[in-house]
């Protein structure tokens, strides 16, 4: 059973609820393989979906040893569960935000399915609208024409010296700025730091409308302007908020000038000279009478 797609972005979402509603009505045990950027795999039983994984986000396996749950005495059976739930959301949600251009199912008997308990494809593909439409009203996505950063084909770079500003707030948004050198993804930041896809690209949106990243277009950074020429933009609307003027070589008209008297030592140094003056006046005056009442 093959149904054909080639959609990208929200369309993508709309090909996997039309292929899913589908897999759902046929009440299908087996696996749906998603094909498309960056595609994954589905596995249903009785039209209810059991498992999903998407090279754009990391499974079950990544997650708790990168976070280091998995090596830390193991792990509660109930956050077990939800964890397993989280990823399969965000398997989801990274297909959803991807490219599309089909879906493929292959049935296996019910006694080969795994076990577990299974997740309607309505309620999947209502969770994973929310989170397009909440990433689309992010200060980062409505700054610019793109929208939300896209977490498995933008590349994201930090302004310089912006990690300063995250040095003392723990979480996410310090992890995304000291990985994100120009190369990597959300999705790759996810994978290095066992974080979710759509926690990672929600941190890194924001941090985007802050101007402490930005989103390397397509080519990278060696084959346009460098580092600084990209960071510039944002670097001056953060003056801008500030108020401070952006630095940079001054003209000969912009040295600063001297105004005479601005100091006060010029004022301070007359009123010396006169008060030494009029003591000098007061001495000689006493010495011819000029003092005498008479």
């Amino acid at each position: 059973m093959t149904a054909a797609h080639d959609a990208y972005g929200p369309g993508a979402l709309d090909a996997l609820a039309r292929a899913l509603g589908t897999y759902e009505r046929d009440r299908l045990t087996g696996t749906v393989r998603v094909s498309g950027r960056p595609g994954g795999v589905l596995g249903l039983r009785r039209g209810l979906v059991l498992s999903a994984r998407s090279p754009g986000a990391p499974d079950l396996e990544t997650r708790l040893l990168r976070s280091g749950r998995g090596t830390q005495g193991g792990i509660g059976a109930a956050e077990l569960r939800m964890l397993h739930m989280r990823v399969l959301y965000d398997a989801v949600f990274a297909m959803a935000v991807g490219q599309v251009t089909g879906c493929a199912a292959e049935r296996v008997r019910a006694a080969s399915a795994p076990p577990g308990p299974g997740h309607f494809p309505s309620a999947l593909v209502r969770e994973t609208a929310r989170r397009l439409a909440a990433l689309e009203r992010l200060p980062g996505a409505l700054e610019r024409l793109p929208g939300a950063v896209a977490p498995c084909r933008e590349p994201l770079l930090a302004v310089p010296m912006a990690a300063g500003s995250e040095a003392s707030r723990p979480g996410a948004g310090r992890e995304i700025l000291a990985l994100a050198d120009g190369r990597r993804t959300a999705r790759d930041i996810a994978f290095r730091t066992g974080r979710g896809l759509y926690t990672t690209t929600v941190e890194a949106t924001l941090l985007l409308g802050r101007g402490l990243i930005i989103a390397v277009p397509p080519g990278g950074i060696t084959s346009g302007p460098g580092p600084a020429d990209l960071a510039e933009p944002l670097l001056r609307r953060l003056r801008d908020r500030a108020g401070a003027r952006p630095p940079g070589p001054a003209a000969a008209g912009d040295l600063p000038r001297r105004v005479p008297g601005a100091s006060g030592r010029t004022r301070k140094l007359a009123e010396e000279n006169s008060a030494a003056g009029r003591q000098g006046i007061y001495r000689r005056a006493g010495r011819i009478g000029l003092d005498d009442p008479g």
